[in-house]
């Protein structure tokens, strides 16, 4: 899981922008993931307090038990380090309007904006969610409530997943390019993403709201990865513009982007 971050990480750092990625989908991405772990903690809780309480349980148990856990948040640390670097390398371009050079953009105040959003949400699940284990859960670590919420938050990832890569590949689909977006992390993550489904449907207290997001989530991975790749091979071949160039990989020689008749940032973070 933490390989196949490290293709769009290394791209983001090689390119120093993040030019070609739809900020919904770093939102509704974000949104999705911190629901996600919120909820497997909630379902695998009674799991953890096996693990602290009874012996008989070893490393191996405890492991096989709370991997599901263990998987999503890794996964989620992936992805909002994904997003960290998206703003990171937000094209200073993109940041203030030619015309007025004081004033940020339409799209960099609402990327602000949805980056507070973000923020605001993650630490209010993680308060709901630490309270709720501390004052609903019973000796074993199972709460009603608790599950309540856990299914809540489960139909919540789901519908963030489907709408999360709509955005991204309209956004492709329009700009006909793949920009920053890495091909060999898709090519890995989307037949991941059936492993990951699977691991999560084994899982002890895990239901269908809990791997729900990410089948859905590999299915439409893969549609934008069939739709990336067919963009980059029909791009012209960079030995001909005086580059070498693999076309999944990215060239080693950037041709120029004109952009005509049309205010900067305009566009930038917006289907």
């Amino acid at each position: 899981m933490l390989v196949s971050y490290l293709p769009q990480i290394i791209k983001f750092i090689q390119k120093k922008t993040s030019e070609g990625l739809s900020l919904y989908f770093f939102f509704l991405g974000s949104i999705g993931m911190t629901s996600t772990v919120a909820n497997m903690t909630l379902l695998q809780f009674p799991s953890i307090v096996c693990c602290a309480k009874n012996n008989q349980w070893g490393p191996r148990l405890c492991l096989e038990n709370t991997f599901g856990l263990i998987q999503v948040s890794v996964q989620t640390f992936c992805f909002m380090t994904c997003v960290v670097l998206f703003y990171v390398y937000y094209p200073v371009s993109f940041k203030r309007d030619v015309t007025k050079p004081d004033e940020s953009t339409v799209a960099w105040t609402r990327a602000r904006r949805i980056a507070a959003f973000i923020v605001a949400y993650t630490s209010l699940l993680a308060i709901v969610t630490l309270v709720m284990l501390a004052f609903t859960t019973d000796s074993n670590g199972y709460s009603r409530p608790g599950t309540y919420l856990a299914g809540g938050l489960g139909v919540l990832a789901t519908f963030t997943s489907i709408l999360q890569f709509l955005p991204q590949i309209l956004h492709t689909w329009s700009e006909k390019s793949v920009g920053a977006l890495s091909i060999p992390m898709m090519m890995m993550q989307t037949p991941g993403s059936l492993l990951v489904v699977y691991s999560l449907y084994i899982q002890p207290g895990a239901n269908w709201t809990s791997w729900l997001p990410y089948l859905i989530c590999g299915l439409l991975q893969g549609c934008l990865l069939t739709m990336s790749v067919v963009f980059t091979l029909r791009k012209p071949s960079s030995d001909e513009e005086g580059g070498t160039s693999d076309p999944l990989l990215g060239s080693t020689q950037e041709s120029p982007v004109v952009v005509e008749d049309e205010p900067v940032g305009q566009q930038y973070g917006s289907i």
